[in-house]
């Protein structure tokens, strides 16, 4: 498992290329994230805006790739989806969403 960053369409490229230190590849596909880890990406890191579909990638992979799976998440300030990202030890980053 590769320890880039993927970014998912609708975020400009330079902008985020930007932000991270690692290199950044962008990937546009119209299938689902979770498919998408599983056939293509293999990555180590996620980032996610208040996304269930980290619930599923999380839950679907085999036990030693979850312990290595850091997934970071930016729920909306009224997400109903903070309570289980925190449940699951997910790395909350704040906003003011």
């Amino acid at each position: 498992y590769y320890s880039f960053n993927i970014i998912i369409r609708r975020i400009d490229i330079n902008f985020l290329k930007g932000i991270f230190n690692n290199p950044v590849n962008y990937i546009e596909e119209d299938i689902s994230i979770e498919s998408l880890f599983f056939t293509k990406v293999k990555c180590r890191n996620i980032y996610t805006i208040d996304s269930s579909a980290v619930f599923s990638i999380f839950q679907d992979a085999p036990k030693d790739v979850r312990e290595k799976l850091k997934i970071s998440v930016m729920p909306f300030r009224e997400s109903t989806l903070k309570l289980l990202f925190s449940k699951l030890n997910f790395i909350i980053l704040e906003n003011d969403i």
